[in-house]
């Protein structure tokens, strides 16, 4: 009892750390390891911890993610958004934090994995870049390449959230140099899965939705370019071209 009450001050009292404008200077290189102590909570077979945890977790997304400067009626706007070159430049002990628990996640088989939609809710939320450019370090494009094979490994996902995420954040990963490209391999996956399994083909045509609408409203002269190949493909599915 003792302990999950202290728990929960901890909690608690980190949030308003995070909270305090003055301090952000202060608390910004400590943001990961707080993050990390969110995530292993997560797991708390106590519901006020697992709460609280959420909570902090919740607090975090702005001072990691940062604010949108401009509020737009459409949610998956990556308007004024972090990259994920920028996200993990910025926080460099982060990717392998959430590498680790997608993971685990993945092969631990639990459908109902408490710390997987809050990570894949965060990772959603950066915005697809340019290109990665060759300046990027090393280890940061590698972490870039796993976290796309996580995500398309989690459109197959049981969950129907899960595999939502997972598409959005498969498209916020993906550059505009590597788009077209990420979009004639989810295709490729899709005509190797689509009588296979229902909840792949589901996720995998999310994820070409989305990077199809990004496409046509971001980049014009690559949608064209890319319209007809994917008319081809899937040709009965007008929706991507209306939306």
């Amino acid at each position: 009892m003792i302990s999950h009450l202290v728990g929960n001050n901890r909690f608690c009292f980190s949030r308003s750390l995070i909270h305090d404008s003055s301090l952000s200077h202060d608390v910004q290189p400590h943001l990961p390891g707080i993050l990390r102590q969110c995530v292993q909570h997560f797991h708390s077979p106590l519901w006020s911890v697992r709460n609280a945890a959420l909570q902090l977790f919740g607090g975090l997304m702005p001072r990691i993610l940062g604010q949108k400067k401009l509020r737009s009626a459409d949610e998956d706007s990556f308007y004024n958004s972090i990259t994920a070159t920028e996200l993990f430049a910025r926080h460099i002990t982060l990717a392998p934090i959430l590498i680790q628990n997608l993971q685990r996640s993945d092969e631990g088989g639990d459908p109902i994995n408490p710390s997987l939609v809050p990570i894949l809710s965060m990772l959603s939320r950066v915005a697809p870049g340019l290109a990665k450019g060759d300046d990027v370090d090393t280890d940061l494009k590698q972490h870039l390449i796993t976290f796309q094979w996580l995500f398309v490994k989690y459109l197959s996902h049981a969950q129907y959230m899960v595999r939502q995420l997972a598409a959005k954040s498969l498209i916020s990963f993906t550059c505009q140099s590597e788009m077209v490209s990420t979009l004639k391999m989810l295709q490729r996956l899709w005509q190797e899965n689509k009588t296979r399994s229902t909840n792949m083909e589901h996720g995998i045509l999310t994820a070409l939705y989305m990077g199809t609408k990004l496409l046509k409203m971001e980049y014009p002269d690559q949608f064209k370019e890319y319209q007809g190949c994917i008319q081809q493909s899937i040709g009965n599915f007008q929706f991507f071209f209306t939306s």
